[in-house]
């Protein structure tokens, strides 16, 4: 089988990662994958050699100052792309690609699999954007999300044709589990900014910070939120807790507090 999975580019992030382990699971089960990214980043996951990679931007000489007249011949190329590769499905992952890959495979008689990868309310921040996921996604072969909540956010025509599929992890993880005593640290890894919901993590430590003063919490990121969480925690006096962030790849490192009064609703 021929499969054409299409992200804006593997730069090192979640939906990335989760791209990189679904190609090579393919590549290994014998399909033939084409992957299709917007463009190539600076620090990226590696590829299997056997993946035919395609740019879909246009070059810089043909983009001008119009942008109706970039879109059209944006989406000229790609469409040209899934009709020049001719794979038997394409599988895209994240917000505008969706729409994008949707569009483009209009009536090419391929089927597409769309793919939201976080909170519809934040993949589609827009009035428009939201309006497209709910219509759009209903010329979808299938829709994957990851929540029974991400699903309610579509109309029943699209949640007909949704599957809910939680993030996949790869073996080599489950290869040589750790025995021995453990740090009392809880680590989460990700980009610092409300879809993630880092607060959330650290309100609910709060509650319990008193009861295990031999804990840690360790995030592991950077984004957006990073300089809030910081204000937040850092103006508390009561310290019950001070945990440790590292920031990647930088190696940044600061601390703050969690407060009593912040675990009980006060933040």
């Amino acid at each position: 089988m021929h499969i054409a999975c299409m992200i804006g580019s593997l730069s090192k992030g979640g939906s990335e990662r989760v791209m990189c382990n679904l190609i090579q699971y393919f590549i290994e089960h014998n399909h033939q994958v084409t992957l299709v990214t917007q463009y190539k980043g600076n620090d990226e996951y590696p590829l299997d050699d056997r993946v035919n990679r395609i740019i879909s931007d246009i070059n810089p000489e043909r983009v001008g100052n119009n942008r109706v007249l970039n879109f059209i011949r944006r989406f000229q190329k790609l469409r040209n792309i899934w009709k020049t590769e001719k794979p038997d499905a394409i599988l895209v992952f994240i917000g505008k690609n969706n729409f994008m890959a949707l569009l483009t495979a209009w009536g090419l008689h391929i089927p597409v699999v769309v793919s939201v990868r976080a909170d519809p309310d934040q993949e589609y921040p827009n009035r428009w954007m939201r309006f497209m996921a709910r219509h759009l996604f209903k010329k979808a072969a299938g829709v994957i999300l990851q929540t029974r909540e991400c699903m309610e956010f579509f109309p029943k025509a699209v949640q007909r044709k949704s599957v809910i599929l939680h993030n996949p992890v790869n073996e080599v993880f489950f290869e040589n589990p750790y025995e021995g005593d453990r740090e009392h640290t809880i680590v989460t890894v990700g980009r610092i900014d409300e879809n993630k919901n880092q607060a959330l993590l650290l309100r609910a430590f709060a509650l319990i910070a008193a009861d295990y003063p031999d804990y840690q919490i360790l995030l592991y990121g950077k984004g957006d939120q990073e300089e809030n969480l910081k204000q937040k925690f850092s103006d508390r006096k009561q310290k019950t807790f001070t945990p440790d962030y590292t920031g990647l790849p930088a190696g940044e490192t600061w601390t703050y507090s969690i407060s009593a009064a912040f675990g009980r609703g006060g933040f």
